[in-house]
């Protein structure tokens, strides 16, 4: 029996410590009016093109990893 953790183990999860691009990203996030000015956002590795959803844990992004060339969901969570 294969598990759905299974199917996902080879990809990259990368998790950062808040450092000033998260925090930057939590100060627009804030204003919810500011969300489309976060389209083209660079900060590590990752350029937001769009907000995918919202919640009570935090934001979902869809985003290009630059190193990579390759579309991500980047997920910030709430501070």
């Amino acid at each position: 029996m294969s598990l759905v953790s299974d199917q996902f183990s080879s990809l990259p999860t990368l998790l950062f410590r808040a450092d000033e691009s998260v925090e930057r990203l939590h100060a627009a996030l804030a204003g919810q009016n500011e969300l489309h000015g976060l389209v083209g956002t660079e900060f590590a590795t990752f350029q937001v093109e769009s907000l995918l959803g919202r919640g009570g844990m935090g934001w979902v992004f869809l985003a290009r990893h630059l190193k990579l060339g390759r579309p991500c969901a980047l997920k910030i969570l709430s501070p």
